[in-house]
């Protein structure tokens, strides 16, 4: 934990970014590079009836953090993309989930 999920990111920049991002993350929170999770969600974006080009959207699912710690998250992934190139709008998203919630092997955090 955390869990990220890429939209209208294509998988190889992920696949490009995935060990520097997970690194400068890592050490942001204190935590194992094994307890990330990033997911390239495959996605069809619709506007007045036409598929459209999608902007970058990463929603972030972890347990509750200070709020500085959650603004330099989203600028390190949000440089990560820019790194990739990624010249649009990027929005990065938060999901907190409550450790009483959340099961790993039958047992809640």
């Amino acid at each position: 934990m955390p869990h990220l999920r890429f939209r209208g990111v294509s998988e190889q920049a992920i696949q490009n970014m995935s060990q520097a991002l997970v690194d400068d993350l890592s050490q942001l929170l204190g935590s194992g590079r094994d307890h990330f999770t990033l997911e390239c969600v495959s996605s069809s974006f619709i506007f007045d009836g036409d598929k459209v080009s999608p902007e970058p959207m990463v929603e972030v699912l972890w347990f509750p953090r200070p709020q500085t710690v959650q603004d330099q998250f989203a600028h390190l992934v949000t440089q990560a993309l820019r790194d990739q190139g990624e010249t649009q709008d990027i929005a990065v998203f938060f999901q907190v989930l409550s450790a009483e919630a959340y099961y790993d092997n039958g047992e809640h955090y």
